[in-house]
């Protein structure tokens, strides 16, 4: 959660984003494993992104067609390699009647293998940020244009946001800047996906909890989070709204980043 206020969701609000490099662990269900690198910097007194993601497993099950097949008929192996670009550009610098207007772009290459088939594809995600006022932000996102095989990795992740999709959202820091709460809408093919979360602002430790819903899909997650001087590790965690998904297992996260 976070159009208008995390730069991995729109690349406009790199405009906000402190310089850093980061590293992630990251496990899905069906034991899929990987990692995440990430570098933000300056260019021209805009920042820019560059992240290199890594995701595999040999351990995905395959089940017969009949409905009463409970052990697996066998396993296959998947990967998935994906390098991005972003970066923001503040809109007062081109036209006089966009102040607190930030856009920002990004561009991703991926190749992947799902059971026998090999591919490779491409996305472009454009992002608007606008500041209103101290306490609140818009923000505007238009995602994966361009992406050809979505439908396909979408129909084996419900939760992998691999359509086409325009979202909007909005983000409130309260006045003492302890916390803040995010929510977001994305129009996805024909469905509507909402998510909404409230995090925490101290200067060492945070703490947030958020929720995703589609159609008859939903999810609750928590992050923790902590901040020495310039090093802050992140800890997420998710669970599935229904039983059936928890016995997949529950995606973590782990990140370490410093800032410079």
């Amino acid at each position: 959660t976070g159009i208008a206020e995390n730069h991995y969701l729109n690349p406009a609000n790199l405009k906000n984003q402190s310089i850093y490099m980061s590293f992630s662990n990251n496990n899905l269900i069906y034991d899929l494993k990987g990692q995440k690198f990430s570098f933000v910097s300056s260019l021209s007194n805009n920042n820019f992104l560059f992240s290199f993601e890594s995701m595999k497993s040999a351990n995905i099950p395959i089940y017969g067609n009949s409905s009463s097949d409970e052990s697996s008929e066998g396993y296959f192996d998947s990967y998935w390699y994906a390098c991005e670009f972003g970066q923001n550009f503040s809109l007062n610098n081109f036209f006089k009647n966009a102040k607190d207007f930030s856009f920002g772009f990004k561009i991703r290459g991926s190749i992947y293998k799902l059971f026998t088939a090999k591919e490779s594809d491409y996305s472009i995600n454009l992002g608007f940020i606008k500041k209103i006022n101290k306490q609140i932000n818009l923000g505007f996102a238009v995602n994966n244009i361009g992406m050809k095989n979505g439908r396909s990795l979408y129909n084996q992740n419900f939760t992998l946001d691999s359509f086409e999709e325009f979202g909007i959202g909005v983000s409130y820091l309260s006045p003492n800047d302890t916390f803040s709460i995010l929510s977001d809408f994305y129009f996805r093919d024909d469905a509507l996906v909402y998510k909404f979360a409230v995090k925490t602002n101290f200067s060492m430790f945070n703490f947030s909890i958020g929720t995703t819903q589609i159609d008859r899909y939903k999810d609750f997650c928590y992050g923790l989070s902590i901040n020495l001087n310039n090093l802050e590790i992140i800890y997420g965690y998710l669970v599935y709204g229904d039983d059936e998904r928890n016995t997949l297992g529950s995606p973590t996260s782990i990140q370490f980043s410093a800032k410079f």
